[in-house]
């Protein structure tokens, strides 16, 4: 169990320290000019690369909706850690979340007048029975400048999950709020940057807006699933 919690805090970890915040490379693919939003032919034209398509949001006025398609991955042990690896390069699951029409996405982090705001944090698959550990996340001792703010059990649009905000004074002081949600299989996670020890109550409907319009969606590769079952179906509401 205290492997699993570790990896999930190295998971938010290495996020905070901005390990995901190089610019794009040939594995991505990205589309979200003005001429391509809202113009589904252009949607997932490539099945082999991670793909993040930004489209005007039809739920909320004024904001953007990133579809994505991205490899799922899984807790393997490296040694006797256990540690986030790509199952395999053709299972992708893809999923739907919105943000302001002022944030900009480069590969899996937002920014917003030029300053990370967001990062995005890898699907993963939790194994048999994994569920419970995963919703007793702790933060290991190890990890001294990290301090645990507070930490709630959420319920949005039937996914269960957290919202932890930790307070970070590696390079600056700041104060992110991570969000995981699962359906027991799969495991969604954002952390959002605030840079202010008061809460905001303005800050926070933000934060808990973006995340309660994410979505699991439905999706088969039809190259490499055909005749399987989708890598994930799930279906809810708000």
């Amino acid at each position: 169990m205290r492997n699993m919690l570790t990896v999930m805090f190295i998971v938010i970890s290495l996020t905070l320290a901005g390990c995901q915040s190089q610019p794009l490379d040939n594995s991505y693919a990205l589309i979200s000019s003005q001429e391509n939003r809202g113009n589904p032919s252009n949607l997932f034209s490539l099945i082999d690369e991670e793909q993040y398509v930004i489209t005007n949001s039809d739920k909320i006025d004024g904001w953007q909706e990133l579809k994505t398609k991205v490899f799922l991955n899984e807790m393997t042990y490296y040694g006797d850690q256990k540690v986030l690896s790509q199952i395999d390069e053709d299972k992708m699951i893809g999923y739907s979340i919105n943000f302001p029409d002022s944030w900009t996405l480069n590969n899996t982090v937002l920014k917003a007048n030029q300053k990370k705001i967001a990062e995005l944090i890898p699907i993963f698959l939790l194994e048999l029975n994994e569920d419970s550990e995963f919703l007793d996340f702790i933060i290991p001792e190890e990890y001294t400048e990290n301090e645990l703010v507070s930490k709630e059990m959420i319920t949005i649009g039937g996914y269960r999950g957290y919202k932890i905000v930790l307070e970070v004074t590696n390079y600056e002081t700041w104060y992110p709020h991570t969000y995981y949600l699962t359906d027991g299989n799969y495991v969604f996670g954002i952390s959002l940057y605030s840079y202010s020890p008061k809460e905001d109550s303005v800050e926070q409907k933000l934060f808990d807006d973006i995340v309660s319009s994410f979505r699991f969606d439905s999706y088969n590769d039809s190259e490499s699933t055909s005749g399987q079952e989708p890598v994930f179906s799930l279906s809810h509401t708000v």
